[in-house]
């Protein structure tokens, strides 16, 4: 997720929360920045699938339809704000309860240990890749760069007691930013490189492979053999 994006979500949740808590008629302006499509993403790897927030008043909140067979959400009739945002089936009872990180990521059934996370939809996104899944040759390519980075990234390990995370050795690379990177490590959704004196790189999904960079400057691509 952006900067920019985190940020107005977090700042959307925290007047809707506030307003929940003084009025059960919370801001309709409020719930029109939510509305949209969305997509609720399991952290270990099965289909993500597509939920729809409206922002018309229902009974219990807003309108909302998702299509998820098999999930919780699967029953989903309407979305509200609760410490966080709420899916409702049509008798207003509780089926997912997300909870916003640090970084304003929407985590359930909490922050400390997420099952699912709902993100704003991402196109041609379908599922979360695992840790085992990030193990090989990758390219980083830049806006501004004529040829890509190729990395490799070594397979997963416990490298801190709490991430996933490996070893990354330069294939081929111009970039001395990226070039100094020397390991990786799993945060929710992103991916993190990381590298001497503190250096850090957070890409997010955008696409079905494809990752960005927070700033939008690099796009995170599988990169086949590396040859």
């Amino acid at each position: 997720m952006t900067t920019l994006r985190a940020a107005l979500l977090a700042g959307l949740l925290a007047l809707g929360s506030a307003a929940g808590a003084q009025d059960d008629g919370t801001d309709a302006s409020i719930a029109e920045d939510f509305a949209g499509e969305w997509q609720i993403v399991p952290a270990d790897g099965a289909p993500a699938c597509a939920v729809r927030l409206g922002s018309g008043e229902v009974s219990g909140g807003w309108p909302a339809a998702a299509r998820c067979e098999g999930s919780p959400a699967a029953a989903t009739a309407a979305w509200s704000f609760a410490d966080g945002l709420q899916l409702r089936d049509a008798g207003g009872a509780v089926l997912m309860a997300f909870e916003e990180d640090e970084g304003a990521v929407l985590s359930s059934p909490s922050v400390a240990a997420p099952a699912f996370y709902l993100v704003p939809a991402i196109p041609g996104f379908a599922r979360l890749r695992q840790p085992g899944e990030w193990a090989g040759v990758w390219r980083i390519a830049g806006k501004a760069s004529r040829s890509a980075c190729v990395l490799r990234f070594g397979p997963p390990a416990r490298v801190d007691g709490q991430h996933l995370g490996g070893s990354v050795t330069p294939v081929r690379c111009r970039s001395a930013a990226l070039g100094r990177m020397d390991g990786w490590y799993l945060e929710g959704m992103d991916l993190m490189l990381t590298g001497p004196d503190d250096a850090q790189i957070a890409f997010s999904p955008d696409g079905a492979a494809t990752h960005r960079s927070e700033d939008g400057r690099w796009q995170l691509a599988p990169g086949g053999t590396g040859r």
